[in-house]
């Protein structure tokens, strides 16, 4: 069996140098980790869901290039 995106990004922030998996929102939801460096955040993982931090300009490219990819208005600190 494959590993789904959301056991790969889980896999692929362990192995980032100096990573950690928090889990800020432990009050109102334990499911939710976020993956930090140096205490700024770069992913959070929820309920099979992979949310990313991207450069605004190449996220735009790879949504328009891949139909599967959604914008995270929740992260976006234009909205």
């Amino acid at each position: 069996m494959s590993p789904t995106l959301y056991d790969a990004a889980r896999a692929r922030a362990t192995e980032l140098p100096g990573a950690e998996r928090t889990f800020p929102f432990d009050g109102h939801n334990a499911d939710i980790e976020v993956w930090k460096v140096r205490g700024r955040m770069f992913a959070m993982l929820t309920r099979g869901v992979v949310t990313l931090k991207a450069d605004p300009h190449e996220a735009e490219m790879l949504r328009a290039t891949h139909d599967w990819i959604q914008p995270g208005w929740h992260m976006n600190k234009r909205h």
